[in-house]
């Protein structure tokens, strides 16, 4: 689940966002969990259909739960976004966007920063007023 905020959206976006997830579709305190908040900054062409793209930083804390026990890490990511905000009234919109992250960990009680080999693609559909 992710809320979005762009207090600046006109040909420049600067954006923030916080994210929250969890294992089994419900706050579970034994499954696995994360939160993060990322900044935006971008650009936009402004319009009933309004294309954009923008770059992204973020970092979060991410607990999983393995057989010998909780395994917490930091994580941070960068990446990219480009998609349309599509306006079906004059507040109300619908956002599709494609992105691309490169993610790494910080694992805790290993004490050291391992980067993800597969870096991954995101496909965002939010809405929006």
């Amino acid at each position: 689940m992710s809320l979005d905020l762009y207090p600046l959206s006109s040909y420049l976006r600067v954006g923030f966002s916080t994210q929250f997830g969890w294992e089994s579709g419900m706050f579970d305190r034994t499954g696995d969990y994360f939160i993060a908040e990322s900044a935006s900054v971008g650009f936009q062409w402004p319009g009933r259909f309004t294309p954009f793209v923008e770059g992204l930083a973020g970092a979060g804390y991410m607990r999983r739960k393995q057989a010998t026990g909780d395994l917490p890490s930091g994580y941070w990511q960068l990446g990219v976004d480009a998609g349309v905000e599509i306006y079906l009234a004059k507040r109300g919109y619908v956002s599709l966007a494609l992105g691309y992250l490169h993610p790494a960990n910080l694992f805790f009680d290993q004490q050291n920063l391992m980067s993800v080999k597969a870096d991954t693609w995101s496909l965002k559909v939010g809405f929006g007023i």
